[in-house]
Protein backbone atom coordinates (compact mmCIF):
# COMPACT_ATOMS: atom_id res chain seq x y z
CA UNK A 1 0.00 0.00 0.00
CA UNK A 2 2.79 2.34 -1.14
CA UNK A 3 0.60 6.01 -1.38
CA UNK A 4 3.31 6.96 -3.63
CA UNK A 5 2.74 4.46 -6.23
CA UNK A 6 -0.70 4.20 -5.36
CA UNK A 7 -2.58 4.97 -8.93
CA UNK A 8 -5.16 7.71 -8.76
CA UNK A 9 -9.32 6.72 -8.12
CA UNK A 10 -8.18 4.36 -5.38
CA UNK A 11 -8.72 0.75 -6.60
CA UNK A 12 -8.66 -1.97 -4.22
CA UNK A 13 -5.56 -2.14 -2.56
CA UNK A 14 -5.89 -4.54 -0.21
CA UNK A 15 -8.57 -7.40 1.04
CA UNK A 16 -8.71 -7.37 4.61
CA UNK A 17 -9.28 -11.27 5.72
CA UNK A 18 -9.43 -12.15 9.47
CA UNK A 19 -8.50 -15.97 9.52
CA UNK A 20 -7.71 -18.66 11.66
CA UNK A 21 -4.22 -19.32 11.25
CA UNK A 22 -1.88 -16.77 9.90
CA UNK A 23 1.08 -18.77 9.28
CA UNK A 24 -1.16 -21.46 7.04
CA UNK A 25 -2.76 -18.71 4.85
CA UNK A 26 0.04 -16.99 4.31
CA UNK A 27 2.02 -19.82 3.08
CA UNK A 28 -1.08 -20.57 0.64
CA UNK A 29 -1.26 -17.04 -0.67
CA UNK A 30 2.61 -17.06 -0.72
CA UNK A 31 3.53 -20.46 -2.37
CA UNK A 32 0.59 -20.66 -4.13
CA UNK A 33 -0.28 -17.71 -5.31
CA UNK A 34 3.18 -16.14 -5.49
CA UNK A 35 2.48 -13.29 -3.40
CA UNK A 36 5.54 -11.87 -0.98
CA UNK A 37 4.69 -11.67 2.51
CA UNK A 38 5.85 -8.33 4.70
CA UNK A 39 7.37 -8.99 8.34
CA UNK A 40 4.46 -10.05 10.14
CA UNK A 41 3.88 -7.65 13.17
CA UNK A 42 1.97 -7.98 16.34
CA UNK A 43 -0.95 -5.25 16.34
CA UNK A 44 -2.31 -3.95 20.13
CA UNK A 45 -3.56 -0.87 21.87
CA UNK A 46 -6.25 0.71 22.55
CA UNK A 47 -6.58 2.75 19.20
CA UNK A 48 -6.21 -0.67 17.44
CA UNK A 49 -9.09 -2.17 19.26
CA UNK A 50 -11.48 0.82 18.77
CA UNK A 51 -10.63 0.74 14.98
CA UNK A 52 -11.32 -3.19 14.23
CA UNK A 53 -13.98 -2.70 17.28
CA UNK A 54 -12.87 -5.60 19.15
CA UNK A 55 -12.77 -5.90 23.25
CA UNK A 56 -9.72 -5.26 25.35
CA UNK A 57 -7.00 -7.27 25.54
CA UNK A 58 -7.67 -8.78 22.45
CA UNK A 59 -4.35 -8.90 19.52
CA UNK A 60 -3.80 -10.02 16.35
CA UNK A 61 -0.95 -10.67 14.23
CA UNK A 62 -0.94 -9.26 10.76
CA UNK A 63 1.00 -9.66 7.22
CA UNK A 64 0.53 -7.93 4.10
CA UNK A 65 1.09 -10.18 1.13
CA UNK A 66 1.91 -8.01 -2.27
CA UNK A 67 2.41 -8.79 -6.07
CA UNK A 68 4.34 -6.83 -8.66
CA UNK A 69 2.01 -3.25 -7.37
CA UNK A 70 0.78 -1.40 -4.82
CA UNK A 71 -2.69 -2.48 -5.66
CA UNK A 72 -4.77 -6.20 -5.40
CA UNK A 73 -2.83 -6.81 -1.86
CA UNK A 74 -3.55 -9.57 0.90
CA UNK A 75 -4.05 -8.32 4.94
CA UNK A 76 -4.20 -11.12 7.11
CA UNK A 77 -5.35 -10.76 10.52
CA UNK A 78 -5.09 -13.60 13.07
CA UNK A 79 -6.95 -11.90 15.84
CA UNK A 80 -6.59 -13.64 19.59
CA UNK A 81 -8.62 -15.57 21.66
CA UNK A 82 -11.47 -18.06 21.14
CA UNK A 83 -15.30 -17.56 20.30
CA UNK A 84 -14.52 -16.52 16.75
CA UNK A 85 -17.41 -16.91 14.11
CA UNK A 86 -16.93 -18.13 10.59
CA UNK A 87 -18.46 -15.49 8.43
CA UNK A 88 -18.96 -17.84 5.47
CA UNK A 89 -21.23 -20.85 5.99
CA UNK A 90 -19.69 -24.03 4.11
CA UNK A 91 -22.99 -24.42 1.98
CA UNK A 92 -23.25 -20.73 1.36
CA UNK A 93 -22.44 -19.68 -2.44
CA UNK A 94 -23.75 -16.00 -2.04
CA UNK A 95 -24.33 -13.80 0.38
CA UNK A 96 -24.53 -9.88 1.16
CA UNK A 97 -21.49 -8.39 2.06
CA UNK A 98 -18.02 -8.42 1.27
CA UNK A 99 -17.72 -12.00 -1.11
CA UNK A 100 -15.14 -12.92 -3.39
CA UNK A 101 -11.78 -12.29 -4.43
CA UNK A 102 -10.72 -13.02 -7.96
CA UNK A 103 -6.98 -13.56 -9.66
CA UNK A 104 -6.01 -14.09 -13.10
CA UNK A 105 -3.96 -16.94 -14.69
CA UNK A 106 -3.02 -18.37 -18.06
CA UNK A 107 -3.22 -21.97 -17.13
CA UNK A 108 -6.71 -22.41 -15.21
CA UNK A 109 -6.85 -25.95 -15.61
CA UNK A 110 -3.19 -26.57 -13.63
CA UNK A 111 -4.51 -23.52 -11.14
CA UNK A 112 -7.90 -25.44 -10.41
CA UNK A 113 -5.45 -28.27 -9.58
CA UNK A 114 -2.91 -27.05 -7.79
CA UNK A 115 -5.63 -25.24 -5.62
CA UNK A 116 -7.58 -28.08 -5.51
CA UNK A 117 -4.59 -30.07 -3.87
CA UNK A 118 -3.85 -27.78 -0.82
CA UNK A 119 -7.30 -28.55 0.17
CA UNK A 120 -9.66 -25.89 -1.12
CA UNK A 121 -11.90 -27.60 -3.83
CA UNK A 122 -13.86 -26.31 -6.91
CA UNK A 123 -17.61 -25.80 -7.09
CA UNK A 124 -17.80 -27.07 -10.47
CA UNK A 125 -15.47 -27.95 -13.73
CA UNK A 126 -13.64 -24.47 -15.39
CA UNK A 127 -16.52 -22.74 -17.68
CA UNK A 128 -16.43 -20.85 -20.66
CA UNK A 129 -18.53 -17.99 -20.80
CA UNK A 130 -19.02 -15.48 -24.31
CA UNK A 131 -19.69 -11.89 -23.44
CA UNK A 132 -20.25 -11.13 -26.77
CA UNK A 133 -18.22 -9.63 -29.93
CA UNK A 134 -16.96 -6.30 -27.81
CA UNK A 135 -16.63 -7.97 -24.60
CA UNK A 136 -14.82 -11.03 -25.11
CA UNK A 137 -14.64 -14.66 -23.71
CA UNK A 138 -13.36 -15.83 -20.25
CA UNK A 139 -13.12 -19.23 -18.56
CA UNK A 140 -13.60 -19.62 -15.05
CA UNK A 141 -13.74 -21.13 -11.69
CA UNK A 142 -14.61 -20.85 -8.10
CA UNK A 143 -13.11 -22.53 -5.48
CA UNK A 144 -13.14 -22.60 -1.53
CA UNK A 145 -10.30 -20.60 0.21
CA UNK A 146 -8.76 -19.78 2.57
CA UNK A 147 -10.47 -18.19 5.89
CA UNK A 148 -14.07 -19.36 3.23
CA UNK A 149 -13.67 -17.08 1.58
CA UNK A 150 -14.19 -17.87 -2.32
CA UNK A 151 -11.13 -17.45 -4.50
CA UNK A 152 -12.24 -16.86 -8.31
CA UNK A 153 -9.89 -17.85 -10.94
CA UNK A 154 -10.34 -16.29 -14.71
CA UNK A 155 -8.59 -17.12 -17.52
CA UNK A 156 -8.49 -14.06 -20.41
CA UNK A 157 -9.13 -15.42 -23.60
CA UNK A 158 -10.35 -12.10 -25.54
CA UNK A 159 -9.77 -11.22 -29.05
CA UNK A 160 -7.23 -8.81 -29.06
CA UNK A 161 -9.87 -5.93 -29.52
CA UNK A 162 -12.00 -6.30 -27.19
CA UNK A 163 -12.66 -5.40 -23.25
CA UNK A 164 -10.84 -9.49 -22.11
CA UNK A 165 -8.62 -9.18 -24.86
CA UNK A 166 -7.20 -5.27 -23.34
CA UNK A 167 -6.57 -6.77 -19.89
CA UNK A 168 -4.99 -9.64 -21.03
CA UNK A 169 -2.46 -7.41 -23.18
CA UNK A 170 -2.03 -5.12 -19.98
CA UNK A 171 -1.94 -8.89 -17.23
CA UNK A 172 1.03 -10.15 -20.25
CA UNK A 173 2.92 -6.51 -20.28
CA UNK A 174 3.02 -6.36 -16.35
CA UNK A 175 3.94 -10.18 -15.66
CA UNK A 176 2.18 -12.42 -13.19
CA UNK A 177 4.04 -13.95 -9.88
CA UNK A 178 6.64 -16.98 -10.01
CA UNK A 179 3.42 -19.19 -9.48
CA UNK A 180 1.96 -17.87 -12.51
CA UNK A 181 -1.26 -15.41 -10.75
CA UNK A 182 -2.20 -11.33 -10.69
CA UNK A 183 -2.35 -9.76 -8.02
CA UNK A 184 -6.03 -9.58 -6.64
CA UNK A 185 -7.62 -8.30 -9.91
CA UNK A 186 -11.07 -8.00 -8.39
CA UNK A 187 -13.06 -8.21 -5.56
CA UNK A 188 -17.34 -9.30 -5.58
CA UNK A 189 -19.11 -7.45 -3.57
CA UNK A 190 -23.06 -8.45 -3.41
CA UNK A 191 -25.29 -5.72 -2.60
CA UNK A 192 -29.35 -5.25 -2.33
CA UNK A 193 -28.86 -1.90 -4.18
CA UNK A 194 -25.81 -1.97 -6.83
CA UNK A 195 -26.64 1.83 -7.72
CA UNK A 196 -26.02 3.36 -4.50
CA UNK A 197 -22.63 0.97 -3.97
CA UNK A 198 -21.77 2.22 -7.32
CA UNK A 199 -22.34 5.35 -6.45
CA UNK A 200 -19.88 5.26 -3.22
CA UNK A 201 -17.14 3.89 -5.53
CA UNK A 202 -17.24 6.58 -8.28
CA UNK A 203 -18.15 9.59 -6.58
CA UNK A 204 -16.19 8.73 -2.81
CA UNK A 205 -13.18 6.88 -4.77
CA UNK A 206 -13.00 8.52 -7.51
CA UNK A 207 -14.13 5.09 -9.81
CA UNK A 208 -14.70 4.63 -12.76
CA UNK A 209 -17.96 2.32 -14.83
CA UNK A 210 -15.84 -0.55 -16.52
CA UNK A 211 -19.10 -2.86 -17.50
CA UNK A 212 -22.48 -2.86 -16.26
CA UNK A 213 -24.80 -5.80 -17.65
CA UNK A 214 -26.73 -8.75 -16.42
CA UNK A 215 -25.79 -12.10 -15.73
CA UNK A 216 -28.62 -14.92 -16.69
CA UNK A 217 -26.79 -17.29 -18.72
CA UNK A 218 -27.25 -20.89 -17.75
CA UNK A 219 -23.44 -21.66 -17.63
CA UNK A 220 -22.80 -18.80 -15.67
CA UNK A 221 -25.30 -19.24 -12.98
CA UNK A 222 -24.19 -23.05 -12.92
CA UNK A 223 -20.39 -22.05 -12.14
CA UNK A 224 -21.43 -19.83 -9.66
CA UNK A 225 -23.92 -22.54 -8.57
CA UNK A 226 -27.03 -20.02 -8.03
CA UNK A 227 -30.28 -21.04 -8.65
CA UNK A 228 -30.99 -22.02 -12.11
CA UNK A 229 -33.31 -19.10 -13.31
CA UNK A 230 -31.09 -16.51 -11.30
CA UNK A 231 -30.32 -13.12 -12.93
CA UNK A 232 -27.60 -10.78 -11.26
CA UNK A 233 -26.65 -7.66 -12.05
CA UNK A 234 -23.72 -6.70 -12.28
CA UNK A 235 -21.49 -3.79 -12.59
CA UNK A 236 -17.37 -3.39 -12.04
CA UNK A 237 -15.64 -0.13 -11.18
CA UNK A 238 -12.17 0.71 -12.04
CA UNK A 239 -10.10 2.70 -10.07
CA UNK A 240 -6.85 4.01 -12.24
CA UNK A 241 -5.46 0.12 -12.62
CA UNK A 242 -6.56 -2.94 -14.46
CA UNK A 243 -6.03 -4.67 -11.09
CA UNK A 244 -8.15 -4.03 -7.95
CA UNK A 245 -11.44 -3.57 -9.64
CA UNK A 246 -14.94 -3.87 -7.72
CA UNK A 247 -17.63 -5.79 -8.79
CA UNK A 248 -20.99 -4.72 -7.75
CA UNK A 249 -23.25 -7.90 -7.55
CA UNK A 250 -27.01 -7.50 -7.51
CA UNK A 251 -29.36 -10.07 -7.16
CA UNK A 252 -32.54 -9.30 -9.05
CA UNK A 253 -34.76 -12.71 -8.45
CA UNK A 254 -33.13 -14.06 -5.41
CA UNK A 255 -32.16 -13.29 -2.13
CA UNK A 256 -29.18 -14.91 -0.12
CA UNK A 257 -28.25 -14.53 3.45
CA UNK A 258 -27.13 -11.28 4.94
CA UNK A 259 -23.55 -11.73 6.60
CA UNK A 260 -22.78 -8.19 7.10
CA UNK A 261 -23.32 -8.33 10.32
CA UNK A 262 -21.23 -11.22 11.55
CA UNK A 263 -18.18 -10.16 9.01
CA UNK A 264 -16.39 -7.97 11.41
CA UNK A 265 -13.51 -8.69 13.78
CA UNK A 266 -12.46 -10.81 15.31
CA UNK A 267 -14.93 -13.12 13.43
CA UNK A 268 -12.93 -15.61 10.42
CA UNK A 269 -13.57 -13.97 6.79
CA UNK A 270 -13.55 -11.33 4.66
CA UNK A 271 -13.92 -8.53 6.75
CA UNK A 272 -13.16 -5.24 4.15
CA UNK A 273 -12.04 -4.09 1.55
CA UNK A 274 -9.06 -1.36 1.62
CA UNK A 275 -8.32 1.72 -0.45
CA UNK A 276 -5.66 4.18 -0.36
CA UNK A 277 -6.89 7.67 -0.41
CA UNK A 278 -5.00 10.82 -0.21
CA UNK A 279 -7.26 12.85 2.85
CA UNK A 280 -9.32 10.51 4.74
CA UNK A 281 -11.22 13.63 5.89
CA UNK A 282 -12.52 14.65 2.58
CA UNK A 283 -12.71 10.92 1.48
CA UNK A 284 -15.84 10.35 4.97
CA UNK A 285 -17.39 13.87 3.90
CA UNK A 286 -17.87 12.50 -0.03
CA UNK A 287 -18.87 8.98 1.61
CA UNK A 288 -20.93 10.36 4.03
CA UNK A 289 -23.06 12.21 0.93
CA UNK A 290 -23.43 8.90 -0.97
CA UNK A 291 -25.19 7.78 1.87
CA UNK A 292 -21.67 5.47 3.79
CA UNK A 293 -22.03 5.07 7.44
CA UNK A 294 -19.21 5.38 9.70
CA UNK A 295 -18.02 2.19 12.00
CA UNK A 296 -15.27 3.60 13.34
CA UNK A 297 -13.85 6.54 13.51
CA UNK A 298 -10.09 7.80 12.03
CA UNK A 299 -7.21 6.55 14.37
CA UNK A 300 -3.65 6.45 13.93
CA UNK A 301 -2.60 3.06 13.93
CA UNK A 302 0.01 0.32 12.72
CA UNK A 303 -0.37 -1.38 9.54
CA UNK A 304 2.19 -4.13 8.36
CA UNK A 305 3.72 -3.02 5.38
CA UNK A 306 2.92 0.37 5.68
CA UNK A 307 3.53 1.29 9.27
CA UNK A 308 2.15 4.22 11.20
CA UNK A 309 -1.31 5.21 9.51
CA UNK A 310 -4.66 7.40 9.58
CA UNK A 311 -7.46 4.59 9.51
CA UNK A 312 -11.20 4.64 9.27
CA UNK A 313 -13.63 2.15 8.99
CA UNK A 314 -17.71 2.80 7.00
CA UNK A 315 -19.96 0.61 6.15
CA UNK A 316 -20.56 1.05 1.99
CA UNK A 317 -24.40 2.06 1.33
CA UNK A 318 -26.35 -0.54 -0.65
CA UNK A 319 -25.35 -3.68 1.20
CA UNK A 320 -23.43 -2.24 4.95
CA UNK A 321 -20.22 -4.12 3.95
CA UNK A 322 -17.04 -2.75 5.05
CA UNK A 323 -14.56 -0.27 3.37
CA UNK A 324 -10.88 0.06 4.83
CA UNK A 325 -9.96 3.78 3.94
CA UNK A 326 -6.52 4.31 4.97
CA UNK A 327 -4.63 7.51 4.54
CA UNK A 328 -0.29 6.83 4.46
CA UNK A 329 1.71 9.67 4.66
Amino acid sequence: MDAINQPAGSPVAAIVLSVESLDRERRFYQEVIGLEPSETITLDGAAFRRHWGVAEGVTARAVLLSGRSAVGRVLLLEFAGAGRLRVRRPEERRYYGNFSHVFYTADIAGATRTIAARGYPAWTEPTRHEFGTSVGNVTEVVHDGPAGVPINLVQLDGAPDTVVGRMRRFVEAHGTTPTGFTEVASVALVTRDGPAAVRFYCDALGQTILLDEDLEQPETNRFLCLPATARTHVTYTQGGHDFGKVVVSQPLNYDPPDRTGEAVAPNIGFLAMSFIVASIDSTLAAADVCGASLFSAPERISLPGIGECQAALIRVPGSGALAHLVEAS
